[in-house]
């Protein structure tokens, strides 16, 4: 019985994977019709989750001694009892009740609950990650199945990031860019595109500077192959992530590489490395500050197409948009304080 149960749960684990490392499944004919199918896609990933736990424990049950220990701890309750125990966990559950008390207590539970028509991003979106956070650990039982989940989420981005700049090259490509000539590949957003491509590039650069030191050490026609094709995936990546525009997810790149190159090296003892990136973040840093300062020789820049996504001093989108709504909300919380004083005018 546990043999049967470990040869059907490992091809659902990868089943699973497969469609949550690809995000295709999308509507892209129509605006908005992205979120739906997705949120039903985390929502059966989650299932299959829960239903291969159901399985695995009752079938390790009978397995608790010496010799089968290491068995019944990869796949019992006492790897969830150790997941739970670590401080990683903690803060997960501390967020799982605060979105249900948020959930409870919210003007329309039903909305918080579920999410919007088009995102589908509510408690339910929120707890299915969680438990895809606790499944990771337990699927991972050695190095070989990092990679390979590793390997799943870059064939995925290699084809959302084909398909992203396909929409800024081909305005006639089926799956259409809703923001012209902001890329949004199958995420149905910029921003989505450019947050989702912001977690993988690490992934690609990993790959990357291993297949270089492989080359280093002794070239094969292999390693110039691997070396080449995540060359190849890297610069789409990033082209794909400038062909969004979004603000957030740039930044966020430039921050995710000054870490990346301090612990490299840290890692490796190379302070050179660690000079030249702190450099290079300072002046990207300046060149912000500057794009946004009146008269300053660098205004000219702003009309350039994305380089005007840089604008942040007087933006005429959703930056402008937030600063009214908090600018209006502390309006409202010193003329009618709701705490401390009497309500009224």
């Amino acid at each position: 019985m546990r043999e049967l149960v470990e040869r059907i749960t490992r091809p659902s684990y990868l089943i699973g994977f497969v469609l949550s490392a690809i995000p295709l499944l999308a509507f892209p004919g129509v605006y908005g019709g992205y979120g739906l199918p997705k949120a039903v896609a985390l929502q059966l990933l989650t299932a299959l989750i829960l239903s291969v736990w159901a399985f695995r424990v009752p079938s390790s049950a009978g397995y608790r001694s010496e010799s089968d220990r290491s068995l019944y701890r990869a796949s019992g309750l006492e790897p969830i009892f150790d997941i739970l125990r670590s401080p990683l966990t903690i803060a997960g559950l501390a967020f799982v009740v605060s979105q249900s008390l948020a959930t409870i207590f919210s003007l329309s539970p039903s909305i918080s609950f579920w999410g919007g028509h088009e995102r589908w991003v509510g408690t339910v979106a929120n707890m299915c990650g969680f438990v895809i956070l606790l499944a990771v650990p337990l699927i991972c039982r050695n190095r070989g199945d990092v990679r390979g989940m590793v390997s799943l989420v870059l064939l995925g981005s290699a084809i959302v990031a084909a398909i992203g700049i396909a929409q800024r090259t081909c305005p006639d490509f089926p799956i259409p860019a809703w923001f012209y000539p902001r890329v949004s590949s199958t995420l149905g957003n910029p921003i989505f595109l450019g947050a989702y491509l912001v977690l993988v590039v690490p992934l690609v650069a990993e790959r990357w500077i291993e297949s270089v030191r492989r080359l280093r050490a002794g070239p094969s026609r292999l390693d110039v192959l691997d070396m080449a094709a995540y060359t190849v995936l890297l610069a789409g990546q990033l082209a794909c992530l400038f062909l969004t525009g979004s603000r957030g997810p740039w930044l966020g790149a430039a921050c995710a590489a000054l870490a990346f190159s301090v612990l490299l090296a840290w890692r490796r003892s190379r302070p050179r490395l660690l000079v030249v990136a702190l450099t290079i973040f300072v002046g990207l840093a300046l060149l912000l500050l500057l794009l946004n300062l009146p008269k300053t020789p660098l205004q000219a820049l702003l009309d350039l197409p994305y380089v005007s996504r840089l604008r942040l001093v007087q933006d005429s989108g959703s930056v402008s948009e937030r600063m009214l709504v908090w600018q209006g909300a502390w309006e409202l919380i010193r003329e009618r304080p709701a705490i401390g004083g009497a309500i009224g005018g």
